[in-house]
């Protein structure tokens, strides 16, 4: 059974701040982009099975969750 992982708390507003915009962000590095996502989905509460059903919340094809999993 996989375990269950969740990201620390953001440090300062200014971590937070880097984090959510590199989340949104357009033009950086696939994997960069992907990660802060999860990230920030962890700090957002976001239930593994809920981010399945809303790929585009996290990133990615539900397949992706699946194999990140």
């Amino acid at each position: 059974m996989p375990k269950l992982l969740y990201a620390r708390a953001p440090v300062d507003a200014e971590e937070e701040r880097k984090v959510r915009k590199l989340a949104g962000a357009r033009h950086a590095p696939a994997d960069w982009v992907m990660r802060a996502r999860m990230i920030a989905a962890s700090w957002d509460a976001v239930n593994r099975a809920v981010a399945r059903d809303k790929p585009g919340d996290v990133g990615g094809h539900a397949r992706d969750n699946d194999r990140r999993g």
